[in-house]
């Protein structure tokens, strides 16, 4: 099933029909042991990337604060200088790739300016979103940029965050003897993944179309905003260590936000569970 577009397309009209899997979702993580981790903070404590390295959560998140605050004041420069923030953030999420020509500037400008006017011209309409429509690269690679963008409010789609996704949500329906609650705007689509063998969660396809890719990004972000906030919000869910060093992860939020939960959903989508 293919993704549809809420109406108002608002982050709260999402939150309210999403509200019950949101809090599933909490305690599905925080109750299980998956691939050999249990809860949310040993989920976000094994990142690792690149993969089987040494670079931790540590460097993870060092990661993410550098490059926002590298990227945000660029945009109040030429376009060189915001295309020279943004390619840093593809090589490292992409090594060896080719950066982004400068002539695309202008569509990746176009694309940062709607994510920052959510919080002031929500809901959004079908002209702001086609603005994500024309960005290079693939909406694993965009979506890199714009969490670093704002790492409280976007999530990095990928195969691995996507593929987590979709096997909670296949989980989720099984609770609920198969029945496909909210797919419309649950039935996350992976994008493809480089890795012999690999196959994602049954019965969630690759991504079709660009708006279909948009719209999980958005989706996706929206959704993990409202685990976060359930995670900061009770203490059975414990604390993520950036907690005990929140003058390094600075300027992020060292509890529990929409990077934290992206961090923890790369490790659990490595493999269907």
């Amino acid at each position: 099933m293919a993704l549809s577009e809420i109406s108002p397309f608002s982050y709260n009209t999402y939150a309210g029909r999403t509200k019950g899997f949101a809090s599933w979702m909490a305690d599905f993580v925080q109750s299980n042991t998956i691939h050999g981790r249990t809860g949310w903070v040993g989920q976000f404590s094994s990142y690792e990337w690149p993969p089987h390295s040494s670079n931790t959560w540590k460097v993870g998140v060092l990661q993410r604060a550098k490059f926002y605050r590298g990227l945000v004041p660029s945009l109040n420069n030429n376009n060189r200088h915001m295309m020279k923030a943004v390619n840093q953030i593809r090589k490292w999420g992409i090594p060896n790739s080719k950066p982004y020509q400068l002539r695309r500037a202008a569509d990746i400008r176009k694309a940062l300016n709607v994510l920052q006017s959510e919080l002031v011209n929500s809901p959004w309409n079908q002209k702001d979103l086609g603005n994500f429509l024309h960005t290079p690269g693939t909406i694993a690679s965009m979506s890199k940029v714009y969490e670093m963008f704002d790492p409280h409010k976007w999530t990095i789609y990928d195969s691995r965050v996507a593929n987590a996704l979709a096997c909670l949500v296949r989980k989720f329906w099984t609770k609920n003897n198969n029945k496909e609650v909210d797919a419309d705007i649950l039935c996350f689509p992976v994008p493809p993944r480089r890795k012999v063998g690999w196959q994602p969660c049954e019965g969630f396809h690759g991504v079709t179309t660009r708006r279909q890719d948009c719209l999980a990004f958005v989706y996706a972000s929206w959704l993990l905003r409202q685990v976060a906030e359930i995670l900061r919000n009770n203490p059975k869910y414990g604390v993520p260590p950036t907690m005990g060093q929140p003058s390094k992860c600075s300027p992020l939020d060292a509890n529990w936000q929409v990077y934290h939960l992206e961090m923890a959903l790369w490790m659990l989508g490595d493999k269907k569970f």
